[in-house]
This record gives C-alpha cells, structure tokens and sequence, in this order.
C-alpha cells in the first residue's frame, strides 16, 4: 500500500492578508473547503484518509453528499493530507488535484459572475475595451495562486524535502498591487500614479462597489481576483455549496464589533433606550452607515445591531476619513456626537456611568504540543477521538466568551473574543485540550498566544504577532503548556507576558493569579494600580540590571526576601498604605506572576509583564479609555 502525501499552499499567505475579520474567516474557510474536496476526490479513488481526522466533520460530510440542515460555516480542516492507496496512487493523487481546482474554478466563477456586470457597463461607456484585460487578470490570478504538492511513497520527510524544490514559477504582476495582496495586479489594470489612469481606476471600482454593495469594498480598495474571491466569497456561497448556505455570514462581527461587547452588555434601561434612538438617528443622517445586525449575542435586542460600528465611537465621529465614508454632514457629526455623550454618562449596570466603550479587542490562536507522544502512547486513532471532542466544542467554549470561532481544526483554534476574556478563553480551552485526551488515557497540552489589540491596528499585523507569540514565545521559548500575551498597541508591542498554565509545587494558576491581582487593583482609585505597578517597575529595574527596560525582559533581582521586598513597596503605595491585611493581599498576588514560569525549570527570574498585564485588564474593567 503506497503513502500519498498532499500539501496546499500558499497558507499563512493567504489567511494572514486581511483586512477583516471575514476576510479572516472567508480564507479559513475557503482553505478548509478545497482540502475536503481534494479528500474527496482521494476517497473516490479508493485512498485510506490517515489525516486530517475526517470523520464526524460536518465540512466532509456536506462534500460527500451527506446534507443535513444548514450548511457548516466552520472549515476545521488543515491544509495537508496524507493518504493509503492499494491501487494506483498517482491517479488518486490527480483525482484529488481535479476536485481541488474545479472547485476552486466554480467559487472563482461565481464571484466573476457576480462583478461581471459592472464590468460590462463600464465596457458600455468605454472605459475599458471589451473587458478582455480585466478578465486576463482574472484568468491569471485565478489559474497561478495555488500550488498543490504532492509525494508518493515512504521515505521519511519527503514531502518537507519536495517542498523545498520550487518549481512553480509565477507570471509577471505589473501595475497597481492589490491591498489585499501586494504582490497581484489590481483588477481594473489602470495606472493610479497618473491623473487620468487614476479617475479611471476610481470609476472602474466606483461601478464595481455599486454591484457588490459599498459595505463590501471601501472607497480606498483597489482588490486583485484574490482578494476579491476572499472579500465576496459569503456573498456567493450558496451557489457552490446550496440553498442551506447561511446567508448570516454577511453580517460576520468585525474588531469594532467585538471591542463593543462589554459596553453594549454593561447598558441597560434609559441607555439601551437612548442606544435605539441614536440608531434611528443615525438612519435618517447617514443611510450608508446602516447594515445588517450583526451576528453576536450581546448585540440582540438592540438597534445599535444595526449601525456601523465606527459610529458607537465617540472619538470616530472626528476621524475624517469615516466622516467621508458615510457621508456625514457637520451636522450630522454634532448630532451624533451629542447624543453618545449623553448616552457615556448614563448610569451602567454597575452603577457607575457607562463610559466610552474601550476600543481593545482580542485574538486568540492554540496548538497542540508534542501529539508524536501522545501518538506513541495511545495510538493514531486514541488521538484522532480526543482531537476531534476537542474540535467540537471549540465553538461553545468560545462563544461562552462572547467570541467568534474563524477556525478549530484538530489541535488548532483561531478565534476572537472581546479583549477582557480572551485569557481566560484561552485557560478554558487549554483545560479542555487536556480532559480530551485524559477521557483516552494520555496527557497532552495546549500552548496558546492572544493578543490584546487596538482595533485601529492592521488585522494581518495582529495575526502575524499571535502565530510568532504562539510559535516562538509559548512554544519555543517557554517551553510549552504555556500562553504567551501581548498588548499591541501604537503598531507596537507594549506587554509581553509568558507563563505556563500551572506550576509544580503551588497553587499557581494563571488566570486566577492574573484576575486576583486586577480585581485587588480594582480598589484603587484615580490611576492607583497604574502607580504601583509603575512604581515596582522603577524599584526592581536597577535590581534586575534593566538600564533599558523592555517588554518580555526578564532578571534575577538582588533581594533576598523577594516576598518581603514587595510587601515593604506596597506598603509604601498610595494604593493599601494604611491597610495592613490588604497589603499583604496584593503582595502575595504580585509574588505570584513576578516569577518566570517555564517547563522543567525554575529560573529564578523575575518580570513586571504580568503586573503591567494585570493592570491593564484592570484599566479595560475600569472602562477607561486605553490609548
């Protein structure tokens, strides 16, 4: 029986360009798509699937032919395969090559069908000549993204050695680049560095907007037939895979939507009631800035649901580019700005006034470590059962944090949550990693990077900061069974904290030692966990040797009661001074995620990360505004 190996790439390239977070969940999903195709065109070939774990996952189920109730949002599978065949393996190999790209010529297809329109109109007014450039492009793009690589036989690592041989060579790309995708010509193929090339190109996508709506494409767009397939892909879904397609993908929550979480649910009473105002106010002044409500569970029940999300910013209202893109009148802005206002100093359910909502939102992303053990402990298949209880209840962990699943295949998760609960999110997770693969005999762990996020920063920046916060900090550096976080921020890197989940010998748990120490900041008043955590800062630096300090350094204080250390600075805070049992309160929390927290070692070092950490989710309880 012959070994068929099968990677499909480009991957990471692909995911990580967006610009959204449907443009993050249309390439997860469309990845996971094309895979279960190419499975299945190995099984109809009469090939043994060894991995991806394909049974039980709706995504297979749906492409076999087995359609019950609403078609799967959620792809789950990973873009290499490998397979047993008994007869000829290089024809189960081109069966599933087939099914790969026919698939992927449909989806192409119906989005082509779907902009072809205003291509012809703009072939009416003589804009461009018969369309046959732009659909060159199209052609071009479409037929070079993919490679699909593919190995037969036993040798070890072979398929990693045949990746290494690069013989697809890519056409030439001239022109404009694709904001999505810098390095594919953007459709329309006109010169923007020239005026007249420039109008030109601003009335091609002007006619392409008003086909596939302006919430689809923004003004300052210029797409490639990539990015465009990833942008309008759920628009056209139903076409490749039914009528039972969920047209709700349309209405995927973005950054802004998820930062708004925790305000939106804190509302309550006069301020719900003033929140459905302001959306009918905002329908009568700015008609474009309405959409259809979006899909998460805190948004129910409410207008705002309704109103793009920009708009529930106060501070957005000033940025002129927004003002421009929903055509907002100076008095319109005035309008708008009053009413948020009134509606921040409302009383919250807390008693407090609402505030500004907090514009951090987080992302989350997990792997599993070391599954060559567990496979030698209790076998492929042991594995494949605790990976797939684990797959499926992905989504429900998540959702009990108010997030949004992009992916959870395997040993994967991709996903993103509201900036307050991602860590926990990711401990609820790991937690579940691991009774997984108990209930089959095995110990197994999970490493996990989140990033707390401005929304203002670029989503593909995001992303690239939690796969190097999951690969290099928590896996690598940390030795596993560890989450790795940062705060990312000012296109920067202002936290970065790392620990495992648990330590030997102690009751440490990270989250609980993370939330106690910012419940306990939670007391200060007026900036107080800011100044003591600043104020340990200061005191450790020259004690560590940190001349510069930096985020994620770390140090062996030259203290010989470390306990005793922070107690006395404590004491000495504006925050407990005359408190003697609350002192000790919050220098025991602080003990706790002072020291570094690796696998097999206990260092002696020492890191404020987790103090600073700590207080900035006491800042986001706090709803104060984190600039």
């Amino acid at each position: 029986m012959a070994t068929i190996e099968i990677a499909i790439g480009p991957v990471q390239d692909f995911v990580a360009r967006s610009r959204r977070t449907r443009d993050l969940w249309a390439s997860s999903f469309l990845l996971s798509y094309l895979t279960a195709q190419a499975v299945q065109g190995l099984r109809e070939a009469g090939a043994e699937i060894v991995r991806p774990v394909v049974k039980g996952s709706p995504l297979m189920d749906w492409v076999a032919g087995r359609r019950l109730g609403s078609a799967p949002t959620m792809g789950g599978l990973p873009n290499q395969i490998q397979a047993k065949a008994e007869r000829d393996p290089f024809e189960a190999v081109r069966r599933a090559q087939e099914a790969f790209e026919a698939a992927w010529n449909r989806i192409a297809e119906a989005v082509w069908s779907r902009i072809s329109e205003a291509v012809q109109r703009l072939v009416e007014k003589g804009l461009v000549d018969h369309g046959d450039g732009v659909r060159e492009r199209w052609d071009r793009q479409v037929a070079n993204y993919w490679e699909f690589v593919w190995v037969v036989g036993e040798a070890e690592r072979l398929l990693g050695r045949r990746k290494q041989f690069r013989t697809r060579l890519l056409p030439d790309e001239p022109g404009d680049k694709c904001v999505l995708f810098h390095d594919l010509q953007e459709l329309s193929g006109f010169d923007g560095a020239t005026r007249e090339g420039r109008a030109k190109q601003e009335t091609f996508w002007r006619e392409i907007r008003r086909i596939c709506g302006e919430h689809e494409i923004r003004k300052t767009e210029r797409l490639s037939a990539i990015g465009l397939i990833k942008r309008l892909f759920p628009l056209v879904g139903k076409e490749e895979l039914g009528e039972a397609w969920a047209d709700e993908l349309r209405r995927w929550p973005s950054t802004l939507h998820l930062a708004l979480v925790p305000w939106i649910e804190n509302a309550e009473g006069q301020a719900w009631d003033e929140l459905d105002r302001y959306a009918e106010e905002v329908k009568k002044g700015a008609k474009r800035a309405i959409r259809r409500p979006v899909r998460l569970r805190a948004f129910e029940g409410t207008k705002a649901a309704e109103v793009e999300p920009n708009l529930l910013f106060r501070h957005a209202l000033r940025n002129q580019e927004v003002a421009e893109e929903f055509s907002l009148e100076e008095e319109d802005l005035r309008r708008f700005e009053e009413i948020l206002l009134r509606i921040e100093r409302l009383p919250a359910k807390d008693g407090r006034p609402l505030g500004p909502p907090v514009p951090y939102f987080g992302l989350l992303m997990a792997d599993g470590d070391r599954l060559g053990q567990a496979i030698a402990s209790i076998g492929a298949e042991s594995v494949s059962g605790a990976l797939l209880d684990f797959s499926r209840n992905v989504p429900g962990v998540v959702e009990q944090y108010a997030g949004v699943t992009v992916y959870s295949g395997g040993d994967d998760v991709l996903a993103m949550l509201p900036a307050d609960r991602a860590i926990e999110c990711a401990e609820s997770l790991a937690k579940r990693f691991e009774e997984s693969f108990r209930c089959y005999g095995a110990r197994a762990s999970l490493s996990a990077g989140v990033v707390l996020a401005h929304v203002r920063e670029p989503l593909s920046a995001v992303l690239r900061e939690a796969r190097w916060l999951l690969d290099e900090v928590a896996k690598e550096k940390n030795g596993r069974g560890s989450l790795a976080v940062s705060v990312f921020r000012g296109r920067g890197r202002n936290v970065l904290f790392a620990s495992r989940w648990k330590r030997k010998g102690n009751d440490y748990d990270l989250w609980a030692a993370l939330d106690r120490l910012r419940q306990l900041l939670l007391l200060g008043d007026g900036g107080a966990s800011t100044s003591l955590v600043h104020r340990l800062k200061q005191t450790l630096s020259p004690l560590c040797g940190w001349s510069n300090w930096q985020p994620g350094i770390w140090g062996r204080p030259q203290v010989d009661d470390l306990r005793g250390f922070v107690l006395a600075e404590v004491r000495e805070s504006e925050l407990v001074a005359d408190d003697e049992k609350g002192g000790r309160a919050v220098a025991e929390s602080i003990v706790q995620l002072l020291p570094r927290a690796r696998q097999g070692e206990e260092t002696g070092e020492v890191g404020v990360d987790g103090l600073i950490l700590a207080a900035f989710l006491a800042r986001l309880a706090k709803r104060e505004v984190v600039e």
